[in-house]
C-alpha cells in the first residue's frame, strides 16, 4: 500500500511543471497570452458601430418613405387631373367646334377622382383648378418618421393634365 502512495506524489511534480502546489492555470504571475488591457477598446468600438449602423438603417427607411409617399402623391394628382381632362364639352366637339373641357364638370371629376385616391392613404388635396384646358390637382401627404433624428415631412404632389383628341396630339 505504501508503493502506490509514494507513486502518486511522485507523479504530481512532474505534470504540474516540478512545482508543487502551482499550476500554470491558476498562475497569473508571469507573463500571459491572454492580455485584457484592450477589451474596453473593442467594446466601445463594437457599441458605437452598432449604434451607426441602426442610425444608418433607420435613416434609409425613413428616406424611402418619403420617396415612396411622393410617388403615390405625383400618381394620384396625375389621375385626379386625367379624370378632370376627360370632362370635355361633348357638344361642341360633336358639332366639330373642336375640343374643350366643361369646367364644372372637370372641377367636379378631378375632385370626385382624388377624393377617392387619397381615402385611406393619409393624404389631402390641396386645390384643384381648371384653366381653359388644362386642369391641376395638388395633393398633400404628411410622413412622420421612423427614426427620432428625422423630423416629419410634408410631400406635396401637383400635376397637370390637358385635353386632347388623339393619340399624342394635344388641343390648339
Amino acid at each position: 500500500m505504501r508503493a502506490a502512495a509514494s507513486t502518486v506524489s511522485a507523479d504530481i511534480p512532474e505534470r504540474h511543471g516540478g512545482r508543487r502546489g502551482t499550476s500554470r492555470v491558476a498562475d497569473r504571475s508571469g507573463p500571459s497570452w491572454r492580455d485584457d488591457r484592450g477589451a474596453g477598446y473593442v467594446a466601445a468600438f463594437i457599441v458605437l458601430f452598432g449604434t451607426l449602423t441602426l442610425a444608418g438603417i433607420g435613416v434609409l427607411v425613413d428616406t424611402a418613405r418619403i420617396m415612396s409617399t411622393h410617388r403615390q402623391t405625383d400618381t394620384m394628382a396625375l389621375e385626379a387631373a386625367r379624370a378632370g381632362a376627360n370632362a370635355v364639352d361633348a357638344q361642341l366637339l360633336r358639332s366639330g367646334g373642336g375640343i374643350a373641357v366643361d369646367p364644372g364638370r372637370a372641377q367636379a371629376a378631378a375632385s370626385v377622382a382624388a377624393a377617392a385616391f387619397v381615402s385611406g392613404s393619409g393624404a389631402s388635396i390641396s386645390s384643384v383648378s381648371v384653366d381653359g384646358d388644362r386642369v391641376t390637382v395638388r395633393i398633400s401627404a404628411t410622413v412622420d418618421p421612423w427614426f427620432p433624428i428625422m423630423s416629419t415631412r410634408t410631400v406635396s404632389s401637383q400635376a397637370s393634365a390637358t385635353a386632347a383628341t388623339g393619340i399624342g396630339t394635344e388641343a390648339p
